[in-house]
């Protein structure tokens, strides 16, 4: 069985993000001049204030499951298949660690050919990897390594789906208690909402209203989740505070 995929930020991270350095540097540009305009075309609901903006969390958690799924049909039990998460730390607004990990589905083992055309995942990148409750045990073990494993920690998805739907399902359905840190998180189509006043459709929206060049492929869990950063970073950098937006339950 295959090891854990845990990557390091000098072969991953480095070359994939927006760094906040890159950022400053951007805003001498024309582009962020179009930016400036189409901003207050759009305007930002929030006070403008620095890029010094003191974030309420230590570390955001960026999240994006890939799924087992069909075209036109539902399927029984939808099985997680990717798991990729990105540390990014909310003061400097870099990333720092990934957890990423294909994940062998068992109640339907062969993927859908839809399955691969739409995520990018083959039968050959699942085949032979963790299934979902030990991959469930190796991310609880890195977040708590990573000290990621608290209310001063906050997830990151594009969408409730992931942790409100998704992954209570998967987990029900396995007889494995969800970990407590899973019942809240940034829905970050919110938050972009909160900061703009307009609801985007998806990732792609998002990115191309902030003026965001879109890396990878769309649907693969490890670059929307690299793409999420980006749009995560742009926010922050505006000035905006993120704030929980999602809850399974409330303490």
């Amino acid at each position: 069985m295959s090891q854990i995929m845990i990557r390091s930020p000098k072969n991953l991270l480095q070359r994939c993000y927006l760094p906040l350095t890159q950022i400053r540097t951007k805003k001498q540009t024309a582009g962020m001049d179009s930016l400036r305009e189409r901003n207050k075309q759009r305007y930002w609901r929030f006070p403008k204030t620095n890029t010094d903006t003191r974030q309420i969390f230590d570390f955001f958690l960026v999240l994006d499951f890939e799924a087992t799924c069909l075209e036109n049909e539902k399927i029984g039990v939808q099985e997680i298949i990717e798991f990729p998460c990105i540390k990014v730390n909310a003061i400097t607004l870099e990333p720092e660690a990934v957890f990423h990990q294909y994940v062998m589905p068992t109640v339907n083992p062969q993927l859908s050919d839809f399955c691969t055309k739409l995520t990018g995942i083959t039968q050959e990148m699942v085949e032979g990897q963790c299934n979902f409750k030990e991959t469930l045990k190796h991310f609880s073990k890195w977040i708590q390594e990573q000290g990621c494993a608290t209310n001063r920690s906050a997830f990151v998805t594009s969408g409730d789906w992931d942790l409100k739907i998704l992954l209570p399902k998967q987990c029900h359905h396995e007889g494995v208690d969800m970990p407590s840190y899973f019942a809240s998180w940034i829905n970050i189509k919110q938050s972009f909402a909160d900061a703009t006043g307009q609801y985007p459709r998806g990732i792609i929206d998002m990115m191309t209203r902030l003026n965001l060049k879109h890396c990878g492929r769309l649907h693969s869990g490890l670059d929307d989740c690299r793409n999420l950063t980006k749009i995560l970073q742009k926010l922050a950098f505006e000035g905006f505070v993120f704030h929980k937006t999602g809850f399974l339950w409330k303490s």
